[in-house]
């Protein structure tokens, strides 16, 4: 039994889908998770919940949405509607009421100014995902039936927030962003865009806003394996992270992290890593560089919407250098060959890489590959 995981990334935006087998006492299940949700500007048809159908539609343990910017929680509706109201588990970055951040974005979605902007689509995409949170919170969600509510949860910091079984011993997700400081900016940015008017009434002042301050990343535990899905943490966060790495007397502190599989976080971003993060033999995760088994695979989705100015990962490409001279296979979605970087008028629907992981050896392995250009390590595994 294994683990399977598909990362989307069709050069703006991304999804993550999981598949494992789950036990009981009475039978073998098979379970899913749903980690962001981008399926495209354009089109309804979404990769991730296409492939969940293909896969015979695995009850939904799962649904995260890691925080709201447009290439992260495009068609969350779409797919909140197809699995994720019935789904065990919703977690979401939030770090606020509930309330108050339905009450900033709801209005945002509704400002004529902003309506037909990408802050305006992306609010109206927030506001419609915090519905479907709060209906099923009460119990109340129309997808849903009538009285049965979903566990709703907003983690911070270093939290286990599902813990299911498998043939190879718990399957664990930890949340493993926020942290406190990081997430105080979100919350500022939040009070200062909700004021009240001399006549009582809330008025919004829209933004862009600090979401990647708030975004979620998750290291799953599998048997012997590890996962590190990065989502758009940045600086502050990993940095916030690597403190809490334990002490010789903390050893029931965060631990050290020996990921087989890593999607890099903030799209391959100079602002997604810390000093040192990808250094050899002392760097921040202890399977680097690869030991005596296979070296890590890390997956970048790339950021290519326009002004090539701000593609990422960076045109000097030192972070993807970085990751592979510390001994990691590097894969970038929606890129065509070694060369060639994606047409941007090519609509990419399905750019993905599909891994196993393997839970008795720490390992990933590549099953399926669509418009990905591949990196090798450039230093040997030892």
């Amino acid at each position: 039994m294994s683990l399977d995981i598909w990362i989307y990334g069709p050069g703006f935006g991304e999804a993550i889908l999981l598949i494992w087998d789950a036990t009981s006492e009475e039978a073998v299940v098979r379970h899913a998770a749903f980690i962001d949700c981008f399926g495209g500007r354009d089109y309804d048809s979404h990769p991730s919940l296409c492939q969940w159908h293909d896969a015979g539609c695995p009850h939904v343990a799962l649904v995260c949405i890691t925080h709201p910017h447009l290439d992260h929680i495009q068609n969350a509706s779409v797919m909140m509607a197809a699995a994720g109201c019935t789904a065990d588990l919703v977690v979401w970055w939030g770090g606020q009421t509930l309330r108050r951040i339905r009450a900033l974005y709801g209005q945002m979605s509704e400002d004529m100014i902003v309506q037909e902007q990408e802050l305006g689509i992306t609010s109206a995409m927030t506001w419609g995902f915090l519905n479907d949170v709060d209906a099923l919170e009460k119990g109340k969600h129309k997808c849903r039936p009538s009285g049965t509510k979903a566990e709703v949860r907003s983690p911070m910091e270093y939290d286990l927030v599902y813990s299911g079984q498998t043939a190879n011993g718990p399957l664990e997700f930890y949340a493993i962003s926020p942290w406190l400081g990081p997430q105080t900016a979100y919350t500022r940015w939040i009070d200062s865009q909700i004021c009240i008017a001399s006549g009582g009434e809330t008025e919004v002042r829209p933004s862009k806003g600090l979401a990647n301050c708030t975004s979620l990343g998750f290291l799953i535990k599998y048997g012997k394996a590890q996962v590190l899905l990065g989502g758009d943490i940045e600086a502050d966060n990993w940095t916030c992270l690597r403190g809490a790495r334990p002490k010789e007397n903390q050893k029931d502190m965060l631990p050290q992290f020996d990921p087989c599989l890593i999607k890099v976080s903030h799209h391959g971003s100079p602002t997604g890593e810390i000093d040192g993060m990808w250094k050899p033999n002392s760097g921040f995760f202890s399977s680097l560089p690869g030991t005596d088994r296979n070296p890590p695979h890390c997956v970048i989705t790339p950021w290519r919407l326009g002004d090539p100015r701000w593609y990422l990962p960076k045109q000097d490409r030192a972070v993807l250098e970085r990751i592979a001279a510390a001994g990691c296979h590097v894969w970038e979605t929606a890129s065509k060959s070694d060369t060639s970087p994606i047409d941007l008028s090519t609509r990419l629907t399905e750019s993905y890489i599909h891994f196993v992981v393997d839970p008795k050896h720490n390992e990933a392995r590549v099953i399926d590959e669509h418009f990905c250009r591949h990196t090798l390590p450039k230093i040997a595994s030892r």
